[in-house]
């Protein structure tokens, strides 16, 4: 089994993909306007279901009525996230706690590191750690 392949980061890849982000996200807003032109300038077409123009037209309105409903529906029942702060007991356990663990053998900070970090489903070692791992955490 091979491991997936990651883009590389590039100046070049990251505009592709910031470009095609933006694409995406402006369909909601051309397909209301579309819709919204149709409606207003050209109300013809509503006339033939066979045109591919109404086809359109429908794709778009439903494109249109689905954008309107999730900005609603997220405005209206927006999940409220419960704010997570240990007290500050826990902190002072967990402070301790680590510092227990690296004062407590000559290679408490390596087991302290490599309990942090997993490879796969193991313990990383500290040889797998690089310097952006501890850097992120």
């Amino acid at each position: 089994m091979s491991l997936p392949v990651m883009i590389a980061d590039s100046t070049r890849n990251r505009i592709v993909t910031r470009v095609f982000i933006a694409i995406v996200a402006a369909v909601s807003h051309v397909s209301f306007v579309f819709s919204l032109y149709i409606l207003l300038f050209h109300q013809n077409i509503l006339i033939s279901w066979k045109d591919p123009r109404f086809i359109l037209f429908g794709w778009c309105l439903a494109e249109s009525i689905f954008w309107i409903w999730s900005v609603v529906n997220y405005k209206y029942q927006s999940p409220i996230f419960d704010r997570v702060i240990p007290s500050l007991e826990e902190r002072q356990k967990i402070k301790a706690d680590c510092l227990w663990i690296i004062d407590s053998s000559p290679n408490g900070v390596i087991q302290f590191l490599e309990g942090w970090f997993m490879t796969k489903k193991r313990k990383a070692r500290i040889e797998d750690l690089q310097q952006g791992n501890i850097k992120d955490w």
